[in-house]
C-alpha cells in the first residue's frame, strides 16, 4: 500500500509540471507531496505512517491521493485550455 501511495504521489508531481512554476496551486501542492513522500519513503511501520500524515488510514489516504491526481489533471487541462 505504501508503495501505490508513492505511485500515486508521484503522479501528482508529474501533473504539477505542466503548470507554470509560479502558480500557488502548483507550490503549495508541491510542498505537501514532497512532505508526504518522505514519510512515506521513511516510514515503515504503517501505523505511524497514518499518524504522521494525520489523514485518516492508509486505504483512505490511497482514495483521497487518488483523486486529488484526478483533481490536479484538470486543474492542469483547464489552465492549458
Amino acid at each position: 500500500m505504501e508503495q501505490t501511495l508513492y505511485e500515486l504521489y508521484n503522479q501528482i508531481l508529474g501533473q504539477l509540471e505542466n503548470l507554470p512554476r509560479s502558480a500557488t496551486y502548483r507550490v503549495k501542492t508541491e510542498q505537501v507531496v514532497q512532505q508526504r513522500i518522505q514519510i512515506v519513503k521513511s516510514e515503515e511501520n504503517v501505523e505511524v505512517l497514518e499518524e504522521k500524515i494525520g489523514c485518516g488510514q492508509v486505504e483512505e489516504l490511497i482514495d483521497q491521493v487518488a483523486t486529488h491526481t484526478r483533481w490536479a489533471v484538470s486543474v492542469v487541462v483547464s489552465s492549458v485550455s
